[in-house]
C-alpha cells in the first residue's frame, strides 16, 4: 500500500490544528461608530440622603443598554471616640484607587434624545449612609464582550 495519501492527510490535519481559526481575542469596536462615550456626569444630593445623577451620552448611545453607579464612601471626620494618638480618617485616601463598596444597578428616570447625544438622570439610594462618596457611572453595551464605559471618578459631598 502507499503509504503517501495517508501521509499527506496526515500533515494537512496537523496543519490545520496548528494554526487553529479566527481570531481569539474579544471583539472590540472596528470604528468610533459602534462606540458611545460619556461627555457629561454630575451628581447631586437630595433631600432624603439618596443620590440624583445626570450624565449625556455621546456618540452610539442607543447601544447603552445598562448603567451602574459605583459607590466608595468617605469619612470626613476622624473618629473621636479614639485617643488622640489613633485618630486617623478612615477611607479618606482621596488619591488612592477607586475601590466601590456599592453597586447599584440603575434605570434613568428621565431621557432626552437628541441625534448625537442622550441625556438622562437618574435617583440612587445608597444603603450605606456616608458624609460623602466617590463615585463613578459606568454605561454598558447591548453588543456582548463590548468594552464598558466608565465616567470620570466624582467626589459627592452630602450636606446640602
Amino acid at each position: 500500500m502507499n503509504k503517501l495519501p495517508f501521509l499527506l492527510l496526515l500533515a494537512a490535519g496537523i496543519l490545520s490544528i496548528a494554526t487553529g481559526c479566527g481570531k481569539k481575542d474579544n471583539p472590540v469596536p472596528q470604528t468610533e461608530s459602534s462606540r458611545f462615550q460619556w461627555a457629561s456626569v454630575e451628581a447631586f444630593p437630595t433631600a432624603n440622603d439618596c443620590i440624583a445623577l445626570q450624565g449625556t451620552l455621546t456618540g452610539s448611545w442607543n447601544r447603552a443598554d445598562s448603567y451602574m453607579l459605583e459607590l466608595e464612601r468617605v469619612a470626613s471626620e476622624t473618629d473621636a471616640s479614639l485617643p488622640p494618638e489613633l485618630r486617623t480618617t478612615q477611607n479618606s485616601c482621596l488619591d488612592c484607587p477607586f475601590q466601590a463598596d456599592e453597586h447599584i444597578e440603575l434605570k434613568p428616570s428621565s431621557r432626552q434624545n437628541e441625534d448625537h447625544k442622550s441625556t438622562m438622570t437618574f435617583l440612587a439610594c445608597p444603603r450605606q449612609k456616608a458624609k460623602a462618596y466617590r463615585w463613578r457611572l459606568t454605561a454598558r453595551s447591548n453588543l456582548k464582550f463590548m468594552p464598558y464605559e466608565t465616567s470620570p471618578t466624582g467626589l459627592l459631598n452630602m450636606s446640602r
